[in-house]
């Protein structure tokens, strides 16, 4: 691996880690116990005429229990980072 793309990579890494710790800090300041989380994804359907369809998906989970994940997501990211430099 080129000095390049582990550069790129690690940028990458970075930006990830910097939005999870912009929505910890927004989970911190609610009040809410259970968050909601919307996911939407789209989806092209149809041979003969194409028709992109949006699926949304809401999602109630505790506060708890996205900053374990989070946190966790975070942790791997950083372990993922180091090992990249250190085998560089």
């Amino acid at each position: 691996m080129n000095e390049e793309n582990v550069f790129k990579i690690i940028a990458n890494e970075q930006k990830k880690i910097d939005e999870l710790n912009y929505i910890k800090e927004r989970l911190k300041k609610t009040d809410e116990k259970d968050i909601r989380l919307k996911i939407e994804t789209k989806h092209w359907y149809g041979f003969t005429e194409p028709i992109l369809c949006k699926e949304k998906h809401k999602l109630n989970i505790s506060k708890d229990t996205i900053e374990v994940i989070i946190d966790e997501i975070i942790r791997k990211t950083e372990e993922k980072m180091n090992n990249l430099i250190g085998n560089w």
